[in-house]
């Protein structure tokens, strides 16, 4: 298993990629958004396995579908929601209380991250891990809320990936509280 502090070096790297390739222009909307990250984070954590858009029942408030899971040694370690709305200001409250909602005490402990080849169904649930770290990740006009407040205290905490929009573009960051 990676150590946290190796895992933060590669996320800030995939980080700064995502932002060369929004900087060229190619960055046209979330899925784009979410493909880019998604390619990057795997091609950096190797021995995990990055997940996109599962879908989970059974979180404290309803159905949910994680934009990226990343998970590893039979375990989920950390949940990605993404924001990008580059052109306008991201609502970011949602976000932070069903990236909460997935650690909650009366959520499932375990989730379905893959799926069986020979017939499609889901494999059994992996397990969250105990220390399993949430991501908000943004790109938004640089005054937007999403970039700019706080997010409200709480359990667990979340880490927010700053991706400022502004003429000329800022440095995107990633602020780890986890």
């Amino acid at each position: 298993m990676y150590k946290w502090e190796d895992k933060m070096e590669l996320f800030r790297d995939s980080w700064s990629g995502v932002r060369r390739n929004y900087r060229d222009g190619f960055c046209v909307s979330e899925a784009g958004f979410q493909a880019d990250l998604y390619e990057r984070l795997r091609q950096r954590l190797q021995s995990c396995n990055v997940i996109a858009g599962p879908t989970w029942e059974g979180t404290v408030d309803g159905r949910r579908r994680p934009d990226l899971v990343i998970a590893q040694d039979g375990f989920i370690t950390d949940i990605l929601e993404l924001k990008f709305v580059p052109h306008w200001y991201a609502i970011w409250r949602p976000d932070i209380q069903k990236l909460r909602g997935y650690l909650h005490p009366n959520s499932p402990r375990a989730y379905p991250v893959s799926l069986c080849p020979e017939t499609g169904n889901w494999v059994e649930d992996t397990p969250l891990h105990e220390e399993c770290r949430l991501h908000f990740v943004v790109a938004s006009q640089h005054d937007a809320a999403a970039l700019r407040r706080p997010i409200p205290e709480g359990e667990p905490p979340v880490n927010r990936w700053h991706g400022p929009v502004e003429d000329p573009l800022p440095e995107w960051h990633i602020q780890f509280n986890a």
